[in-house]
């Protein structure tokens, strides 16, 4: 992950997805420009980055809406 705002860049790199993913949209809501580059090469921009997470991964930041319960759950709540 690169992220660069005026005359400031930071870089990380070999940490989890899921922590990239954090920090990447953490810089991108302060204002900075944020590319997230995969092991492959291929660049992500802040609208694309929930695509580097897997299906089972919790939300990051609020970025995916909060499955509803299995009905089996619901019907334990009760």
């Amino acid at each position: 992950m690169i992220a660069e705002r005026e005359n400031e860049k930071v870089n990380y790199e070999r940490e989890s997805r899921l922590l990239i993913v954090a920090k990447a949209k953490i810089f991108s809501s302060e204002g900075w420009k944020v590319v997230v580059t995969d092991g492959e090469g291929k660049a992500y921009q802040p609208e694309e980055f929930d695509k580097l997470l897997p299906e089972w991964s919790l939300p990051v930041l609020g970025s995916r809406p909060t499955p509803e319960p299995a009905p089996e759950a619901a019907a334990e709540a009760a």
